[in-house]
């Protein structure tokens, strides 16, 4: 999901990955593996994105308004139960 935003993004400003990486400090190679899912961008990563391009934190986020995973979802909400 990520992946793709991160594509669709860099497709927008007409930007290589290394032209895109460039600006934010990452690796044209790290872009790469994001945009083919082959591994997914730290939030670190994702900030300096966020920042390097001036753009809302909210377009990496799915349509529940998370960047997390199902599972990390699913390990928080046993947390709260578990609290209760």
């Amino acid at each position: 999901m990520i992946g793709k935003k991160i594509k669709e993004l860099r497709d927008s400003l007409g930007l290589s990955q290394m032209d895109f990486g460039d600006k934010c400090n990452i690796s044209d190679a790290s872009i790469c593996e994001w945009e083919n899912n082959k591994k997914q961008p730290s939030l670190i990563s994702i900030t300096k994105i966020i920042n390097a391009y001036k753009i809302n934190p909210a377009y990496f986020f799915d349509s529940s308004g998370s960047v997390c995973k199902q599972s990390t979802k699913k390990k928080l909400s046993n947390r709260k139960r578990a609290k209760k």
